[in-house]
């Protein structure tokens, strides 16, 4: 009888412990999606370290003044260059394939098209980083430009 009632509270305590790590897991993976989300923006970057640097060095408000038009300045910088580095990355995904199709039959360009297909039209079905529908399924790669198929062309 004893045996069987500390049997049951352990295991309400370790049902109470498998539902608290999974709450907290998704929580902090909610979290930390919405930080990404956050730092993937200009204006996140440089509010999050204007903050940081707030809370860490108790800046006074003349400092503040001063260093918020540096944070905007790299802030903009890092956008750029991130961008930039996602266009180059989709330049040579695409070079990749151009030279892959090279080496392969009739056949086998037709199947990696298909397949190819599918990753688009799973990747259209995910909402896009606002949660949007994403827009509508562009050629499988730029022919020119070197940009990823759902931004405008420059």
């Amino acid at each position: 009888m004893m045996v069987r009632r500390y049997l049951k509270i352990v295991a309400a305590l370790l049902v109470i412990l498998i539902a608290g790590v999974g709450i907290g897991y998704s929580v902090g993976l909610r979290e930390g999606k919405q930080r990404h989300r956050k730092m993937g923006k200009p204006e996140g970057w440089a509010t999050m370290m204007m903050n940081r640097l707030d809370s860490e060095l108790d800046l006074t408000a003349e400092q503040r003044d001063a260093i918020q038009p540096i944070l905007q300045k790299t802030s903009s910088e890092l956008h750029q260059y991130r961008r930039m580095a996602m266009n180059r990355s989709w330049t040579s995904i695409r070079e990749f394939y151009e030279e892959l199709e090279t080496h392969l039959s009739d056949e086998q360009k037709e199947e990696l098209k298909a397949s190819r297909q599918k990753v688009r039209e799973r990747l259209q079905n995910q909402p896009n980083r606002k949660g949007e529908p994403s827009p509508p399924p562009g050629p499988p790669w730029p022919r020119s430009g070197g940009i990823h198929p759902s931004e405008p062309k420059d």
